[in-house]
């Protein structure tokens, strides 16, 4: 017949419909939407029934494709997922590796991970190769997208793919909130049609890693069949004896080893042979999964396997006391440590809140119940235990008779620094009347600071902690006393002792607190104290002073240096029968240095040691004129350079003088210039000097001779 059936107003064929109080609805059939064909899709007043459709398994992303240096490589899309799966390629490399995600793609964080083959992981945050393909657990729920970011590259070919799962199932986290009840509600999330296996394991795989499976070896779910799936739940029973291994795989050919939760047994590498139970492992990401006997063994045991989509998450909800305390066990992805257990860089840790009070008081109703950690202005209120102790064993007031003594008991001093004895009589006590004992052993006192203590007077004395136990002996004179107090305080730190006023006189039983200091000498062999007295002050032994050689003022006395004369060295520059330029010309000359008794050197420029000072005592200049007879008047400059080597042009011009000769054949001039005090040319390794002059004749030149004497020091 046809497909479509005509419908005629006023008749016709009749449709199926339903009268609502007046109002006539069409009532529809959900059938197959095969063509001519009127199977119904089934329902019941529960619903529709919905069927899985076949599971999909979700392709992987590469984010570094054989990296070799560093960079972010590809980002993948995460929107949707709550974990993503990480695989590392089992070529040998060196570099880090971080997983980052971002919500914008433009501000990148760090996230922690775990690495699924690790028998009780930490969270890590970074992958370090360790050269074999390996799984990490990364939760991305609320990014965007994720990316793998290489740092540190060394060497290698670095390959990452990401696989999304549906649920996180690496960890067991809880939530504690606030609910409108007085129970524990817990809500675990419920999953749809779980896939199962089963089978026996009998014999050892001899292919662990790849190949086909020896027979009886292995226990698996369907490659693919669990895609979306955040959990399997493993359950044995039977007689093998070899230790059992949980595998994946993201290519249905390379196998890597995965730990396990066993339920109320924490975190596993593997399941040893014959310890029946339950234990479950992360699916989220994986392609394939299964049990292999990986090591030798004897009996069979039969497993069954079961894939789920719910995950770990439990809701608490929690209001007023829980009966019992709730217990987080050991390897459930929290950082639970064991009493024996090593600290290691990075370890993560749990986060411990304390209420804010800005005045401390009791959070709980009766002794010995729980109370929170308190804090203030970021800082957590704490009570030192600083009260001191009245030791009743060693404190009295009961006035002695003449003579008599009181003798305390033993205090046990472990908890205590120091001791204070105070105590008054109306009448002086005995000499060293009062004993302040220490003792190792109760028993024996061998310590001992002892005090005289005057009439009418109170005194407090302060001593340190210095053995295990403490008494106090009080000896009176020979006089009954008409009221004494005495009374021991033992502090858990030492206070100050009491002060004493600069006019106060010092006798030796005085109660201050003195620092006494000696100055120290060195005799050649041992040290000594400094010697001295009142009436003379800090004793001097002259006789070890050097004789005075002149003079007649005493035998003995100090002889000084002056600075200038420290380290000095004798400097003389001269030069003889220098022949003068032509008339008016000013001529450098050539000088002889002379230093101590070193060989002599000449030159036109001179420059002081570096770091001395050339000290000038005096200078002659001469001039002397031709054997014929001719006049001539010569000038004669000394001259400096700041800045270097000095020239006939250099300045400053310091010094100048004049000599002159008649027209007398050979006749001489002669200048010399004392300097007392000298003048000084600072060494400073730049700063140079020279001697020019000039001389103004008619023919026939003149000759010249300088001499400058003084030190360097």
């Amino acid at each position: 017949m046809a497909d479509n059936v005509p419908i005629t107003a006023g008749s016709g064929t009749p449709i199926a419909a339903d009268d609502c109080s007046g109002v006539w609805f069409q009532r529809v059939k959900l059938v197959d939407g095969t063509l001519d064909s009127t199977t119904p899709i089934p329902g019941d007043a529960n619903g529709l029934r919905v069927s899985q459709g076949a599971a999909l398994w979700p392709a992987g992303v590469i984010l570094q494709n054989a990296a070799t240096a560093t960079g972010v490589g590809t980002a993948m899309d995460v929107r949707g997922y709550a974990s993503a799966l990480l695989v590392t390629n089992n070529a040998s490399w060196t570099a880090n590796v971080y997983a980052e995600a971002s919500v914008d793609d433009v501000n990148w964080v760090a996230l922690d991970f775990t690495a699924l083959v690790q028998a009780a992981p930490d969270m890590l945050s970074a992958i370090i190769n360790n050269g074999q393909t390996a799984f990490y657990r990364v939760m991305v729920a609320g990014y965007k997208s994720l990316r793998a970011r290489i740092t540190n590259y060394t060497s290698g070919s670095v390959t990452v793919t990401g696989y999304l799962g549906n649920t996180p199932s690496d960890y067991t986290n809880v939530w504690v909130r606030y609910m409108p009840t007085t129970s524990m509600n817990v809500i675990p999330t419920k999953g749809t049609t779980d896939v199962t296996a089963s089978g026996t394991i009998s014999a050892q795989n001899s292919n662990p890693n790849s190949g086909t499976p020896t027979a009886n070896s292995t226990v698996a779910l369907a490659n693919g069949s669990f895609a979306g799936m955040a959990t399997v739940s493993i359950q044995f029973t039977g007689t093998w004896n070899g230790n059992l291994q949980a595998q994946g795989t993201i290519d249905g050919t390379n196998w890597v080893n995965l730990s396990l939760i066993k339920y109320q047994g924490g975190q596993i590498s593997l399941i040893p042979g014959v310890v029946a139970g339950i234990y479950s492992c992360d699916l989220a990401g994986l392609y394939g999964f299964r049990i292999s006997a990986n090591s030798s063994g004897t009996g069979s045991s039969a497993f069954t396997l079961r894939a789920s989509v719910a995950s770990n998450l439990i809701s608490l909800g929690v209001v007023g006391s829980i009966a019992s305390p709730i217990t987080l066990q050991s390897g459930l992805g929290y950082p639970i440590r064991q009493e024996d257990d090593a600290s290691a860089d990075g370890n993560p840790g749990m986060a411990i809140l304390a209420v804010r009070h800005a005045t401390p008081a009791n959070t709980s109703g009766t002794d010995l119940d729980y109370e929170l950690l308190q804090v203030n202005n970021g800082r957590l209120w704490v009570s030192g235990d600083n009260t001191g102790l009245v030791s009743t064993n060693n404190s009295s007031a009961t006035p002695l008779g003449s003579g008599a003594v009181f003798t305390g008991t033993a205090d046990d001093l472990t908890d205590y620094a120091a001791v204070t004895v105070y105590v008054f009589s109306n009448i002086v006590s005995a000499t060293d009347g009062l004993s302040i004992q220490q003792s190792s052993d109760g028993t024996n006192w061998d310590h001992l600071d002892l005090y005289t203590v005057p009439a009418s007077t109170g005194k407090s004395f302060h001593i340190q902690a210095v053995a295990k136990f403490v008494r106090v002996v009080y000896t009176n004179s020979g006089s009954a006393q008409g009221s004494f107090r005495l009374q021991t305080v033992l502090h858990k730190n030492a206070p100050r002792g009491s002060s004493v006023r600069p006019q106060d006189a010092r006798p030796n039983d005085n109660d201050m607190e003195e620092t006494l200091a000696y100055q120290m000498v060195f005799n050649g062999t041992t040290w000594d104290r400094v010697r001295g007295s009142v009436a003379n002050g800090m004793a001097v032994d002259v006789t070890r002073l050097p004789a005075i050689t002149k003079g007649t003022q005493g035998t003995t006395g100090v002889t000084t240096q002056d600075l200038k004369d420290a380290g000095r060295t004798s400097v003389r520059y001269y030069a003889t029968n220098v022949a003068a330029g032509t008339t008016g010309t000013e001529t450098i000359f050539t000088l002889t240095s002379s230093r101590g008794t070193a060989a002599t050197t000449t030159g036109t420029s001179f420059t002081p040691a570096s770091g001395k000072t050339f000290r000038i005592q005096y200078i002659v200049f001469t001039s002397r004129g031709n054997a014929t007879a001719v006049a001539q008047v010569t000038t004669h400059s000394l001259r400096i350079n700041t800045a270097g080597a000095a020239i006939v042009t250099s300045t400053p011009l310091v010094l100048q003088a004049r000599t002159a000769t008649p027209a007398t054949s050979s006749a001489w001039d002669r200048v010399q210039i004392d300097i007392p005090d000298g003048y000084e040319i600072p060494g400073d390794g730049t700063l140079s000097f020279c001697v020019t002059a000039n001389s103004v004749y008619v023919t026939s030149a003149p000759t010249w001779d300088v001499l400058i004497v003084g030190y360097e020091y």
